[in-house]
């Protein structure tokens, strides 16, 4: 009677792949046959930026964001890109992170709103060098002063 009682338990007992959802129930990355090119150049010189890293992203790219870096010229490309509205953002060590369309941080990134089979070209950003400004604040004597506030003469009026 108990192996019975388990064999009926068992055929009752739901199985594992019952319980957890199918590998494609989640959404995954789109593909396409867009095409998205351009260059990274230094905003001082024109010169072309090799090896600075450029990331994509999109919703339709279901958070998982496409990346690459520039060739010797400067140069890159995303392919096979579903039809959407994008963003890139451009980082390059020595250089100033910036979306496209920026021409400083603060400034709104310009998405790229891209069809099946579209190729975008001259997708270019211009990046600026980093700098630090560093130095001290004395007094008349040439004793440090603390708790100064120190801003660019650029913003007095």
């Amino acid at each position: 009677m108990w192996r019975l009682l388990a064999v009926f338990t068992l055929a009752l007992t739901p199985t594992a792949a019952a319980q957890t959802p199918p590998r494609d129930a989640a959404e995954s990355a789109k593909t396409g046959t867009a095409i998205i090119r351009g260059r990274v150049l230094a905003a001082d010189t024109g010169k072309p930026l090799r090896r600075a890293r450029i990331q994509l992203t999109a919703p339709e790219l279901a958070g998982a964001p496409r990346n690459t870096s520039t060739d010797a010229d400067g140069r890159y490309e995303f392919m096979e890109l579903p039809a959407g509205r994008f963003t890139i953002r451009v980082t390059r060590s020595g250089y100033l992170s910036l979306a496209y369309g920026q021409r400083r941080p603060r400034e709104a990134a310009k998405p790229l709103q891209l069809a099946d089979q579209e190729v975008l070209e001259r997708v270019d950003v211009a990046l600026p060098r980093m700098a630090v400004i560093s130095g001290r604040i004395v007094d008349e004597m040439g004793d440090p002063i603390e708790g100064v506030n120190a801003r660019d003469a650029s913003d007095v009026s």
